[in-house]
């Protein structure tokens, strides 16, 4: 029998983990109740996500996605120093994704440095064709 070339492989194979790099500063806007409105045009998250990952093998090429799904169907506004449910949110696209502008690369090039997805929007405008993501609030 010969031999099957995905068992070298398999035995490679690590767990895969992504850390978020700046966890208590998003800690502390959390506890805050950050104050985020989210607009048709775009906003850059703050603070920037920013992800290390570990566990990836060197030389295969991986491409790296990020999704944001909401937290629940509502809409909400700020009132009083609180969010408050403002209506039922619009229908979600089945998937909005952002793919990382170094993908596809090797899995040595995403562990040598935290991963920035500074360049990444998001928007309320379910109709996007920008690359932005989310539809987090109105």
């Amino acid at each position: 029998m010969p031999p099957n070339p995905m068992s070298a492989h398999s035995a490679q194979q690590s767990f895969i983990k992504a850390t978020l790099e700046n966890a208590n500063l998003w800690k502390a806007f959390h506890g805050s109740g950050t104050e985020m409105i989210i607009t048709k045009h775009g906003r850059r998250m703050f603070p920037q996500c920013r992800v290390s990952l570990t566990g990836l093998q060197p030389h295969i090429k991986y491409m790296v996605l990020l999704e944001m799904i909401p937290a629940d169907g509502f809409k909400y506004k700020w009132k009083q120093d609180q969010w408050e449910v403002a209506g039922k949110g619009e229908p979600q696209p089945p998937c909005r994704t952002y793919k990382h502008p170094d993908s596809p690369a090797l899995g040595k090039h995403w562990m040598k440095q935290p991963l920035s997805f500074l360049k990444m929007k998001l928007t309320n405008n379910t109709l996007n064709q920008s690359g932005h993501v989310g539809r987090i609030l109105d």
